[in-house]
């Protein structure tokens, strides 16, 4: 054993005990430890059986508070034998009834499970075990490589015995599947240890939770609202998410006068001990006794002192019953918490979509919005303006904002 992997170990065991949620990606290496097949090629006929592995991760799986999924590229149906649930797995290489039939129904919808799986622990701690994904499976190692990239609470764990120091975004377990996962399974702190041998999901600490900062927009300068944006900041890079039906697509910034900026900067008005505010007057349209209130959104994990990394809007009719919510990101960690948020708080059905790379608008209908369906355009323009203002605002080049401001 080399001296990473030596160390590594006790990590991994402490980061698998801490998460909310565990996502096994397993390549053709994990069965190794089981012993040869059949030559029958058919789907459930192997007969050897599933190693202890297998039984292991069953138990870690059943302890996480979120939930587990298996994503394999194998078809020897040994996750399924090992008692992981049918609608917990996911076939990459598809269902195999016989040598020549395969079965897509099947494989979509164990798709669209995996999909709102994923949607589901969306900004939780997730541990990603990988098994058995040499160097040539790269299908297997994208899985964990896209999220770790994208998702700032989530650990990889590569166990493989070619896991290089080239995975940088990997903690590296230079093992077989079996031999590895023993060595992990004798390191797991109580209680875990005692909630995973008794298949319960282990009792966390309430979560503080995103925190959500009303009266936090700040007016700049007159010279600023006519500056031109300036900075690393990509405004072509926003993608507009539509939660309620689904669609994704570019965020349109064109045609924003500097004129509605100003009125979105007014109407919010900078600190303030009034919560609801009057909805801006943008693009020509009054609108006579509509509010909007919210603010910033920061994750408990923020570092202290940084800039607004996302926040929350609610356009309100004048009963102050929400119509739109409108949620803006622009860093991964605070988007992780508003994306839950916009998830959690909502009165609708809305569609199970992945994450979107930040920066990012999402908008969403309330349970108000069918009674003033007729200005519902309008609205949906003003939110669009809103949107815009907010990452003018907080990536404004006036150098008095910019000092001390991240990035």
């Amino acid at each position: 054993m080399d001296d990473r992997t030596f160390k590594a170990l006790p990590r991994v065991a402490a980061l698998i005990a801490q998460a909310d949620a565990l996502l096994v990606t397993a390549g053709a290496g994990m069965t190794v430890d089981s012993g040869p097949p059949d030559s029958s090629g058919t789907r459930g006929s192997c007969r050897a059986c599933p190693h202890m592995g297998y039984f292991m991760l069953l138990d870690w799986a059943r302890a996480m508070p979120a939930g587990y999924f298996v994503v394999t590229s194998n078809v020897d149906g040994h996750f399924e034998q090992a008692g992981f649930h049918v609608e917990r797995i996911l076939e990459q290489n598809g269902n195999i009834i016989d040598d020549a039939a395969w079965v897509p129904e099947v494989m979509e919808a164990q798709q669209r499970r995996y999909q709102q799986w994923l949607a589901s622990v969306r900004g939780k701690r997730l541990v990603i075990v990988e098994l058995g994904a040499g160097k040539d499976s790269s299908t297997v190692r994208r899985i964990g490589d896209d999220l770790r990239a994208e998702r700032s609470r989530t650990t990889l764990v590569r166990i493989s015995p070619d896991a290089g120091e080239a995975d940088a975004s990997a903690i590296p377990i230079r093992m077989t599947a079996l031999e590895a996962l023993t060595r992990i399974e004798e390191q797991l702190p109580e209680p875990f240890r005692g909630a995973s041998r008794a298949g319960v999901p282990v009792e966390r600490s309430v979560d503080a939770g995103a925190q959500v900062e009303t009266g936090v927009l700040e007016r700049p300068t007159e010279a600023a609202w006519r500056a031109v944006p300036a900075g690393r900041f990509d405004y072509r890079a926003i993608t507009l998410v539509d939660l309620d039906t689904g669609e994704i697509g570019p965020f349109n910034f064109l045609g924003i006068a500097n004129a509605d900026v100003k009125a979105c900067l007014e109407s919010w008005g900078g600190p303030t001990k009034q919560k609801f505010a009057r909805l801006p007057d943008v693009c020509g349209h009054l609108q006579s006794g509509f509010l909007v209130t919210g603010g910033a959104v920061r994750s408990p994990e923020s570092v202290v002192g940084r800039g607004a990394g996302a926040a929350v809007m609610h356009i309100c009719g004048p009963d102050r019953e929400a119509i739109m919510t409108l949620g803006v990101a622009r860093r991964p960690l605070d988007g992780a918490c508003l994306w839950r948020l916009l998830y959690e708080g909502g009165s609708t059905a809305l569609k199970p979509l992945e994450y979107p790379r930040v920066p990012w608008v999402a908008r969403r209908m309330d349970a108000a919005a069918a009674q003033h369906a007729a200005m519902l355009p309008v609205l949906a323009e003003v939110a669009r303006v809103m949107a815009w203002t907010w990452f003018w605002l907080v990536e404004c080049p006036d150098p008095r904002r910019r000092k001390g401001r991240d990035d």
